[in-house]
């Protein structure tokens, strides 16, 4: 009687599992929006980073890493929020897993005409 439950409990646990979770997909590619911004000297704008798996699924909860090329130009914080600090262009990117995107932002020097 016991061998019955015990084939039986194997039985269902086969059934409802069809493959044990496998290793989460890997990051192919970070797309970072917009892919050009001009912001004034301590103005902001918001870059959003997307991250998506080989097949182009977007893949949540990655962690992402922001970094500015020219902090004299733009600052960049943890969650993408650019801040002009003077002028010039620079290159803020988002990083996930090795895998990263670039952003070019323009700072006008003051008195410059900005144009959207």
């Amino acid at each position: 009687m016991r061998t019955g439950i015990v084939l039986l409990c194997a039985l269902g646990w086969v059934a409802g599992c069809s493959e044990p979770p496998g290793p989460d997909p890997v990051v192919a590619s970070v797309t970072v929006a917009p892919e050009a911004a001009t912001v004034t000297v301590n103005g902001t704008v918001q870059l959003i980073a997307t991250v998506r798996d080989a097949n182009g699924a977007v893949l949540s909860g990655r962690p992402i890493t922001w970094a500015s090329d020219l902090v004299t130009v733009a600052t960049v914080d943890a969650n993408g929020m650019v801040r002009g600090a003077g002028p010039g262009t620079a290159a803020v990117s988002a990083t996930s897993e090795g895998v990263g995107d670039t952003a070019a932002i323009t700072v006008p020097a003051p008195g410059d005409t900005i144009r959207f």
